[in-house]
């Protein structure tokens, strides 16, 4: 989507519990299949302190995930969210404006958030399909 609106964006993949450099699973490539992705040559990675600090905006599946970075990697809980939590709030505030740039927008959409706000709110989660079956991936892949 980013590149048919010619956004200039870096996009990875990184695991708060990935092995590094599994191959995806199976049920991670049919679903991808079924959306037009190829996650053939897909390789996962772990999270660390150092990819989370180089980023602009973390997006977890569950809110778990968003306090796993938080806690053990010292993430800034005003850059992560789960993409549910992060789509819920964009849709209830004022569109971005041209001139805004993502830090604000982001300060925007993270006001009065806090790490019990995030536990204890809205059921903002996709779940995580990894062990299930290919339905869970499917499922999983139609959310995001």
């Amino acid at each position: 989507m980013a590149m048919e609106r010619s956004i200039d964006i870096d996009i990875s993949s990184a695991g708060t519990l990935a092995e590094p450099d599994a191959p995806a699973t199976d049920g991670a490539i049919l679903a991808g299949r079924k959306f037009g992705i190829d996650l053939s040559n897909h390789l996962s990675r772990p999270v660390t302190s150092d990819l989370i600090d180089s980023t602009s905006l973390v997006l977890c599946m569950e809110r778990h995930h968003v306090m796993d970075l938080v806690t053990q990697h010292r993430a800034d809980l005003a850059v992560v969210f789960s993409l549910a939590e992060l789509a819920r709030r964009a849709v209830q505030e004022p569109a971005r404006s041209p001139t805004e740039t993502l830090d604000d927008w982001l300060g925007r959409l993270g006001d009065g958030r806090s790490a019990a706000s995030v536990l204890s709110g809205h059921r903002d989660d996709i779940a995580d399909p990894i062990g299930r079956s290919n339905r869970m991936y499917r499922s999983a892949a139609r959310e995001i």
